[in-house]
């Protein structure tokens, strides 16, 4: 549409025009304009952000794109959204545009930000997105960060603790909800004050990172709380539960040890305010529950009180009815609680079952006799490690609104004397019967055709070929059994996920399947390597282990290809080829050709017995990730054609020389570089390019040269000085000690002032 015709229109018109369009193709408006075009059209402007407004909330979720993620919540703890992957924007770069477009015409909305961290570059790459989001009291903003677990634990042990930093002082005054399991991503501990977060209506971090009180909250409604579980730090946050804010209907408390109630007095209590909470969760599986528990369970629960999670070992279960005394049971009687949902992991009273209407989650207990009284109206069953012996007291209720059922680890069923009919439950979506000794029993089950996702994991299962799937059945695990063959097996055509690792399947046929994401393994050790022909058009994501694929025709629909322990003469794409991630482990290819695809961003090739980087990765003009690791590599040498890489890392092989070209006057993309624990005897950067021929490596930020002796004690000042400006972690200290038992002599930062100053081990930067 011509700039002369858009002028004509009236704002109410472009509005309704706006209005019509997919929001993505408004985001794309947004993103794809330099502001020049859109303030010439006030009007326009207008309209867009008037659709912007009535949307309310703009999503942006970092989990999208990678369909590799394979995290699943479990179904007894606190729903995550992390695990949901719908998003309005699909990269940064346009979350970050459009945020700016709202901030700028101080548009009334509220961006809600899901973020996930799977290696510690991505940590880096969180403080900077941080920094570009720009402060506003009308725009408002809402934070929920994942660190995975081993980076969290890095994170919170190697920090630099000298350092004080707060990345979100600017943006105290949009915050309207703010997570992580691991606050240090926030800022430094006593720089991240918890008077910045007062105007949050959900708050939850990790202690040992944060300090004030919770005085001047005047929103809060969600508090989280998850200690420093192993930690000998002596710092922890610790608070007072009856300084929380009344308007508190949610608490959550994981791992934490320093809680505590005042006054202590009983009488002075009985005149204190307490806020009444609606939801409780108490997760502590390996340590003493903390006294102020049941204080808050007592004070702060209700007649409204509607979900009750308890996560305890079991002697630890008894110190809870100790404490309440009398039986977790009779505590809920007794309140008159009408809940909803009832979580009490490792509790053996069976007079729980009768009391949640919804959610009933009662795992690893002894064995809960007789099952009675659960709700007509559950939709969430979990009874896993109960030690049931068969299913038929379940089957005697009336569960026709189950949506999900979990009967795994129960291995004393006796299959031979159970239901097996489990056609009743037509709302069912999700069954899980993993590690119950299923066996032959398998051909017998009848399952409703509403089941979704199906577990049958560790059974003892030879054959699924007359087993009657259900017909919307779409991610199945068959892991851990004992099945060599998946030929004419009836899987519905709306099945996407097949997971058959750890079987010993030697003979496939999926051709007529509709399968995105297959995982098999042959699982056998004496290197036959049974031959993998199956057509497999439709398949997106493909890990093999242990197979022949040398006939193998790989489909243009991959995305995702992952080879361990196979055997094959060449890997052929076509110029069609979708592939954007390869990882090759421990598969002999030293001398065989790989025709690369265009789209490859990401090559992972370990244990391969490469003696040299493969000529053809230089041309790939999408590749931003390649990891050559463990191969007798002793010249590495590379002319990239293009800037796009990001990532390069040939550690643990044997090189002893580096040459890396790049297209000449270019600034590259360059984020890490890693040559630890190799035979560099000498290194400049001019070995990987920088400040020859014009390139400039204005974006690194690591160099990882531990575990070599190139770089001399009188030459270091010298190098340093030859470092682009961004680079802010050098590790050069041979790394030949045991860090695992010498965390105050592991090899130091030579940059003192990061943000990082201990050496993290490169599997668990990278996240691999």
């Amino acid at each position: 549409m011509s700039t002369t015709i858009l002028a004509l229109f009236p704002t109410d018109v472009l509005y309704q025009i706006i209005s019509l369009l997919e929001f993505s193709n408004i985001i794309q408006i947004i993103s794809q304009d330099d502001q020049s075009f859109l303030q010439l059209h006030p009007s326009l402007k207008t309209a867009i952000g008037k659709v912007i407004h009535e949307k309310s909330v703009i999503k942006f979720n970092t989990m999208y794109e990678d369909s590799r993620k394979t995290d699943i919540p479990n179904v007894y703890y606190d729903y995550d959204p992390r695990f949901e992957t719908k998003t309005d924007c699909k990269t940064m770069v346009e979350f970050l545009k459009i945020d700016q477009f709202c901030v700028d015409e101080e548009i009334e909305v509220e961006m809600d930000v899901v973020y996930r961290i799977d290696a510690m570059t991505e940590v880096l790459d969180f403080t900077e997105f941080l920094q570009k989001l720009r402060p506003s009291t009308r725009t408002k903003l809402r934070l929920d960060v994942t660190v995975a677990d081993g980076i969290a634990y890095f994170i919170t042990h190697h920090m630099n603790q000298t350092r004080k930093f707060n990345l979100l002082g600017h943006l105290k005054d949009r915050l309207t909800g703010i997570s992580a399991n691991i606050a240090s991503v926030f800022g430094s501990y006593q720089d991240l004050q918890l008077e910045q977060f007062k105007n949050v209506d959900t708050l939850g971090f990790i202690d040992g990172d944060v300090t004030g009180s919770f005085a001047n909250f005047k929103n809060l409604t969600t508090l989280k709380l998850v200690g420093l579980k192993y930690s000998w730090r002596r710092d922890d946050f610790e608070f007072d539960i009856s300084q929380l804010p009344l308007t508190l209907k949610k608490l959550g408390l994981s791992h934490c040890d320093r809680i505590y109630l005042t006054p202590s007095d009983k009488e002075l209590l009985k005149t204190k305010q307490f806020p009444t909470i609606d939801e409780f969760s108490f997760q502590y599986d390996s340590m003493a529950l903390p006294i102020a528990i049941f204080s808050a369970l007592t004070m702060m629960s209700y007649a409204g009180t509607y979900s009750i999670k308890i996560d305890a070992p079991r002697p630890k279960m008894f110190v809870l009815i100790q404490h309440l005394d009398e039986t977790l049971s009779e505590f809920i009687e007794e309140k008159e609680f009408r809940l909803k949902s009832l979580v009490a992991i490792q509790c053996a009273d069976s007079n729980l079952l009768s009391f949640a209407t919804e959610e009933l989650a009662l795992t690893r207990c002894l064995q809960i006799t007789p099952i009675e009284g659960l709700s007509s109206n559950l939709k969430i069953l979990y009874l896993a490690g109960t030690r049931m012996s068969n299913t038929n007291e379940i089957f005697r209720h009336n569960l026709s609104q189950l949506t999900y059922l979990n009967l795994s680890v129960n291995h004393d069923i006796k299959w031979e004397e159970s239901n097996l009919d489990f056609s009743r439950y037509t709302n069912l979506r999700h069954l899980d019967l993993g590690y119950t000794g299923i066996g032959q029993c398998i051909d017998k089950f009848i399952f409703p055709d509403s089941v979704e996702t199906l577990i049958l994991d560790s059974n003892e299962l030879a054959s699924v070929s007359k087993v009657s799937f259900p017909r919307k059945l779409k991610s199945l695990d068959l892991n851990n059994n004992e099945i060599r063959k998946l030929i004419n097996v009836a899987f519905p055509d709306t099945l996407e996920f097949l997971n058959c690792f750890y079987n010993k399947i030697e003979e496939v046929d999926i051709a007529k399947t509709n399968i995105k994401t297959l995982y098999l393994s042959c699982g056998e050790s004496d290197f036959t390597y049974p031959k993998f022909t199956s057509s497999i058009n439709s398949v997106q994501f493909l890990k093999l282990i242990g197979y022949d694929v040398a006939e193998f025709q790989l489909p243009d629909t991959l995305i995702g290809l992952e080879l361990e322990s196979c055997k094959f003469d060449s890997l052929n794409f076509t110029p069609r080829s979708s592939l954007k991630y390869l990882n090759v482990c421990a598969c002999p290819i030293s001398n065989i050709n790989i025709s690369f695809p265009p789209m490859l961003e990401e090559i992972n090739i370990n244990k391969c017995d490469l003696t040299g980087i493969p000529p053809l990765v230089g041309s790939l003009q999408n590749l931003k990730v390649l990891r050559i690791h463990s191969n007798p590599m002793k010249v590495a040498t590379c002319k990239f054609t293009t800037t796009s890489i990001e990532h390069l890392s040939l550690s643990t092989n044997q090189i002893e020389d580096v040459d890396l070209q790049f297209p000449e006057n270019t600034t590259t993309n360059l984020k890490v570089v890693a040559f630890n624990d190799n035979k560099l005897t000498k290194f400049s950067m001019t070995n990987i390019g920088h400040e020859k021929n014009g390139v400039q490596h204005a974006n690194l930020r690591e160099l990882w040269l531990i575990g070599n002796n190139c770089i001399k004690e009188d030459e270091k000042d010298a190098f340093v000085a030859s470092l682009p400006a961004s680079l802010k972690y050098l590790w050069l200290i041979d790394s030949k000690i045991n860090w695992i038992h010498s965390r105050d002599h592991m090899p130091q930062n030579e940059f003192s002032d990061a943000m990082f100053v201990k050496y993290v081990p490169l599997d668990m930067y990278y996240g691999n």
